[in-house]
């Protein structure tokens, strides 16, 4: 996890293990909830362009579970 929120940068590894727990945690949720984004978006494009064309029917891609708002959760972050 050090290595990913350091974006594999040696110096700056030693920068991240200065953070404290709770940012560092909040950081790499923002990273997963981004790199999922970017995933899903690219399997709904590629559903849509494929789907109308498929001789049997489709579901378009389900949300990932990092993306999905559970009921009652608190969204202040």
């Amino acid at each position: 996890m050090i290595h990913e929120l350091a974006d594999y940068d040696p110096p700056r590894i030693l920068e991240i293990l200065h953070w404290p727990l709770r940012e560092s945690l909040l950081k790499y949720v923002h990273m997963m909830k981004r790199e999922a984004t970017i995933e899903y978006r690219h399997q709904v494009m590629l559903w849509a362009a494929l789907a109308p064309h498929g001789k049997e029917k489709r579901k378009p891609p389900r949300l990932p579970k990092v993306l999905r708002v559970r009921k009652g959760a608190d969204r202040a972050e």
